[in-house]
């Protein structure tokens, strides 16, 4: 075989794959330049010129599924070196030291004293009261007879201290007669003061002091140090051989994608009731989306801001034409409170400060709870919410929209859970819109949740 038609099946493989990636390109290039710009939602404004119609032509691109060789990617095993961390152990010797104590005694003299009693005497002179009487002689005369017979008798006796006392009186017998007169000793009791010395002997009290000898002990600490063998771990590096997957390109297999066919298209004609003519600079808004399938299409019409209350009272498909009739509610003119007419859109109370109280709290289960309160919720504008939670790094981990249910606290579960320990960032976008609103009000609020 000439050398030149040598061809390996590595580059047999890679002359398919740069061939189908260019007929890819090439496919796709030609479907987007075929594909014209669809119109599928579209804003209509009301104004006094408008009458009573309203017309648009909605358009949306009908694609078709095609089939195409694809390159796709297969995951291959190959075999490779790992360096992994290990740890083994190994004996070191570490200087350990601990506290040792020894019982060492001394002699010490301490000072005892005690009390003894020695034998003092001495000459003391005590004195005591003694009675001693004194006497006195008086006469003492009574009547006696003539024939009376008298003497004199001593009489004697002892006194207190034992001493004799003796007395003189005069005794008469017979009969008295005549005065008698005689020497009578009359006595008082005295007192005189006696001392004597006597030899006293005492037992005094005295401190006697000696130096006595004893011993004291007491343990002495020494530090007693030696080398310990001890485990320790260190880290090792060792490699291993593990099986590895990488990305290969093949070529090819059969794919679908969506190529565009033909564009379907919609008249659609908004009629309003006799007697709802615009006057002035007055306005009404509303959008107008084609919707369901090309075999079953449906139109909806949304009201953005309006002067009468609105609601649709007949909607009819005919092919590609759809014709919607609208009729006033109660026969009224939407009037807010505020001003008489449709508020404008830099009221501060329907803005950010209408927003109170923002917070996000994430569960025992990692559910995520969305609290706030809407003081700027009115039964004549339509608010909607939409909360992002985000990141440390900005990436989205949950989002949801939903709409006021006309009260000023609310309570939102979103859909994801979310950890605890991480920081989140929630932002909450809040857009209002309807008939008691001139322009739409579109702003944002957020909340950091910190780990």
């Amino acid at each position: 075989m000439n050398p030149i038609y040598k061809f390996s099946k590595k580059a047999v493989r890679g002359c398919r794959s740069l061939l189908a990636t260019f007929a890819t390109i090439t496919l796709l290039a030609q479907g987007a330049l075929a594909a014209p710009a669809e119109n599928s939602v579209q804003s209509l404004v009301r104004t006094s010129a408008s009458g009573l119609v309203l017309q648009a032509t909605l358009t949306k691109n009908i694609n078709r599924q095609e089939a195409y060789q694809a390159e796709y990617i297969e995951k291959v095993p190959y075999q490779a070196q790992e360096a992994y961390t290990d740890y083994e152990s190994y004996t070191d010797y570490e200087r350990q030291c601990h506290n040792e104590y020894d019982n060492q005694c001394r002699n010490s003299y301490e000072r005892q004293c005690r009390t003894s009693y020695e034998r003092v005497c001495h000459n003391e002179q005590r004195c005591h009261q003694v009675s001693q009487p004194q006497c006195r002689n008086e006469v003492v005369c009574h009547q006696g007879s003539s024939n009376q017979n008298c003497q004199n008798v001593q009489e004697c006796g002892t006194n207190a201290l034992g001493q004799q006392i003796c007395k003189t009186r005069q005794v008469c017998n017979g009969t008295p007669g005549g005065q008698v007169c005689e020497n009578v000793q009359r006595c008082d009791n005295g007192y005189r003061n006696e001392c004597n010395t006597e030899y006293v002997c005492n037992n005094e009290p005295r401190q006697v002091c000696e130096n006595v000898p004893r011993q004291i002990c007491e343990n002495v600490p020494h530090q007693v140090c030696q080398n310990v063998a001890v485990t320790k771990q260190r880290a090792v590096t060792k490699y291993r051989t593990v099986t590895k997957y990488k990305n290969e390109t093949r070529c090819c297999k059969t794919a679908y994608r969506d190529v565009f066919d033909h564009q379907q298209s919609m008249d659609v004609v908004v009629q309003f009731p006799q007697g709802s003519e615009l006057s002035g600079s007055k306005k009404e808004k509303f959008q107008v989306s084609l919707l369901g399938t090309e075999a079953s299409p449906d139109v909806a019409l949304k009201v953005i801001s309006q002067t009468h209350r609105y609601q649709v009272v007949n909607k009819e498909i005919n092919g590609n034409q759809a014709v919607i009739t609208l009729d006033v509610v109660g026969g009224g003119v939407v009037n807010p409170p505020d001003n008489g007419g449709p508020v404008d859109g830099q009221d501060p109370a329907l803005g950010p400060n209408s927003i109170k109280d923002l917070k996000m709290k994430i569960m025992g289960d990692k559910s995520v709870v969305v609290v706030f309160s809407d003081n700027g919720v009115r039964s004549d504008i339509d608010t909607s919410y939409e909360l992002i939670v985000t990141d440390i790094n900005g990436n989205v981990e949950t989002q949801k929209e939903v709409a006021s249910n006309g009260r000023a606290s609310v309570t939102v579960t979103m859909d994801d859970k979310l950890s605890y320990r991480e920081t989140h960032t929630l932002e909450l976008r809040v857009t209002r819109s309807g008939a008691g609103l001139v322009e739409p009000i579109s702003f944002s609020r957020t909340f950091l949740r910190q780990r």
